[in-house]
């Protein structure tokens, strides 16, 4: 064979494996947006209701922060056994990168004044445990359509973001 011939079909195979390793790094590790998810309280109040009973609500924002400067899109929530239904706006689609999207949670339940009481008026105590605990998977994706996740976890006043580029399961995470 030619030598000129040899060179070009080189050429062309190092070209080709070459653009592959480029897609293939950039689509799976360079281009991947990280969601970092964390709770702020944001107050609480009372107020006495009738029949010796006093109504307590607490108010939280739940931020959604994309630490890279590569945009998350296909945004999809599963707030899994959360009580999501006090969260008022439960969807966004788009987060652009280094940019943050807030999600508003207002509880409120109602107690016998005598619990209140007992209670020194420390309200984080007589908050449902549903609430003290957390589990939020979010999945998005980058420009090129690849999927990752974030694995948000609760407990009390402990938080934790897990990172994966791999769908993970929440019955993985039941003892947490």
């Amino acid at each position: 064979m030619n030598t000129i011939v040899v060179t070009i079909i080189v050429g062309i195979v190092v070209f080709v494996l070459t653009s592959i390793a480029s897609h293939i790094s950039k689509k799976y590790f360079i281009c991947q947006p990280k969601v970092h998810i964390r709770f702020v309280y944001r107050g609480g109040h009372s107020s006495l209701d009738w029949n010796n009973e006093i109504r307590i609500a607490w108010n939280y924002d739940i931020i959604f922060e994309n630490q890279t400067k590569y945009d998350a899109i296909s945004i999809d929530i599963d707030f899994n056994s959360y009580p999501s239904q006090y969260i008022t706006k439960q969807k966004f689609s788009h987060l652009k990168g280094l940019s943050e999207e807030t999600l508003k949670l207002h509880f409120y339940k109602t107690y016998n004044r005598s619990i209140v009481e007992k209670s020194n008026d420390r309200f984080s105590e007589l908050m449902p445990v549903e609430f003290s605990k957390a589990m939020i998977l979010l999945t998005y994706s980058n420009e090129m359509n690849k999927n990752f996740y974030t694995m948000f976890i609760k407990n009390g006043n402990l938080e934790k973001n897990v990172f994966y580029k791999f769908k993970p399961k929440f019955d993985n995470y039941k003892d947490r």
